[in-house]
């Protein structure tokens, strides 16, 4: 089948449907590159000792044409038949039962994580920020991988692909909007798993034992605790306003506002969780475009474990290569055996090849407390690996005889 002869399923969408989706994705983008933009401003505040005059209105500058290119380019996706494709799959990826299921055991894992404080001795906000992070990372990747390795196949397998002739799209279009769908599927599950994640945090810092006991308890001219009559009532209305305080500073916190329990950099993490699944969904749409979905399951795991392990291969290849002059008595590489260096370019080769995913997980650092490295360059490493995983899919995909 020819490359034109591939239709699109979806007729054209209102302006009305698209611009929930374009919205969003604008506040997506607007998300990626708020901490670009907040370095910059601090930067043009208070320069660098030793920085170069103007270096900082340089970087804002950069930093804003690629946020229009963004937009612009979100702009011409959504508008046109991608967007229409993407739209469609979004609306058939939010049917699947599985999401649901994905999401209720994350919601209720973050929910669980009060319990946390009866088994924790010490840094009891700390274990908590980290089982609700790595539960945002973890069930993000479980709905990257059952619902995007079986987007293109279902599409194959059911016929459907064939059907549609009202509309020609190209393949590319086609695989794209699949792509952008899954992706926005994805995205939206993370943002309400994130908010449910800082709901909890506010709530827990605002309803600790000192504080409900400071509430139900009052002092008298002696100084002494006598409990409040309706204490039980007193308590429970302490706890409703806790919890919609606590549902008011969630959503303050996703849109990029700190409170006392809550910091940007757990919303800088999140922003590395997503272009750490834009990278996974890429590969999903990748092997799905040519395998079947166990298999394509199978290859987005292995593909996600090598990237977070991506350091430690090299750590590896340096580890053989240090092994082998002290074992061997030499004092240059060049006079190792060849078996030795094909061990180091092999792990070299691989680590080079799969995506450094370890560079974007910055969970360690935003529990700790430490300085984040996380500004322009993770973000166009992202960007770029994603297009080239794309438009080795759509080469694939080219090629593929339906028939």
């Amino acid at each position: 089948m020819s490359d034109e002869a591939i239709t699109a399923a979806p007729g054209p969408v209102a302006w009305r449907d698209k611009a929930l989706p374009l919205v969003f994705w604008f506040a997506v983008a607007l998300l990626l590159f708020r901490p670009l933009f907040l370095h910059d401003a601090g930067e043009i505040a208070s320069p660098s000792e030793g920085a170069p005059p103007g270096k900082a209105w340089l970087d804002f500058g950069s930093d804003l044409l690629c946020f229009v290119i963004c937009c612009a380019t979100l702009f011409l996706v959504v508008k046109g038949r991608i967007g229409s494709i993407a739209y469609n799959t979004f609306r058939e990826a939010v049917r699947h039962r599985v999401l649901y299921l994905i999401l209720f055991f994350a919601l209720v894992l973050m929910f669980a994580s009060g319990a946390l404080e009866e088994l924790a001795i010490i840094a009891y906000k700390r274990i908590v920020v980290n089982f609700g992070l790595t539960c945002i990372n973890f069930f993000g990747l479980m709905a990257t991988v059952f619902v995007g390795v079986s987007l293109v196949y279902n599409e194959l397998e059911r016929k459907t692909i064939y059907t549609i002739v009202s509309k020609p799209v190209h393949r590319w279009q086609f695989l794209l909007g699949k792509f952008f769908g899954l992706l926005l599927t994805v995205f939206v599950i993370v943002a309400i798993m994130t908010l449910f994640f800082f709901i909890v945090l506010n709530y827990q810092a605002a309803t600790t034992t000192d504080l409900i006991q400071k509430e139900t308890l009052y002092q008298d001219q002696e100084g002494k605790l006598r409990v409040v009559d309706n204490m039980a009532w007193v308590k429970t209305t302490f706890l409703l306003r806790a919890a919609g305080a606590a549902v008011v500073k969630g959503s303050g916190n996703l849109l990029g506002f700190e409170s006392a329990a809550v910091q940007n950099r757990l919303l800088v993490v999140v922003a590395m969780t997503l272009l750490e699944l834009m990278i996974v969904t890429a590969f999903a749409v990748l092997f799905s475009s040519f395998s079947t979905p166990t298999l394509s399951a199978v290859l987005t795991v292995m593909v996600f474990l090598a990237g977070r392990l991506n350091e430690d291969i090299m750590r590896f290849a340096a580890q053989v290569l240090a092994n082998a002059l002290k074992e061997q008595g030499v004092a240059a590489a060049a006079d190792l055996a060849l078996g030795v260096h094909v061990k180091v370019w092999l792990a070299q080769f691989a680590a080079h090849v799969v995506p450094n995913l370890d560079s974007l997980n910055v969970l360690s650092q935003a529990v700790y407390e430490e300085r984040m490295n996380v500004w322009r360059y993770p973000v166009l490493y992202s960007i770029c690996y994603t297009g080239s995983i794309l438009m080795l899919a759509i080469l694939i995909f080219r090629r593929r005889n339906f028939k």
